[in-house]
């Protein structure tokens, strides 16, 4: 699954093992997010109300 670039980005959900598409605007509004272009994906717990965002580097 991929995100469109500074749209949309793929997360997974812990536990569940479930898989979506969420949009960056979204996050932007809730979470202080760093300015790193390129691809992301939100990994996020509900059941620890914990997440953490990768960067892809190259």
């Amino acid at each position: 699954m991929n995100g469109t670039d500074e749209i949309t980005m793929p997360i997974v959900f812990i536990g569940t093992g479930g898989l979506a598409l969420i949009s960056i605007n979204l996050v932007k509004k809730n979470i202080d997010l760093e300015n790193k272009r390129g691809k992301k994906v939100l990994i996020f717990s509900p059941k620890n109300k914990t997440f953490q965002i990768l960067y892809e580097t190259k």
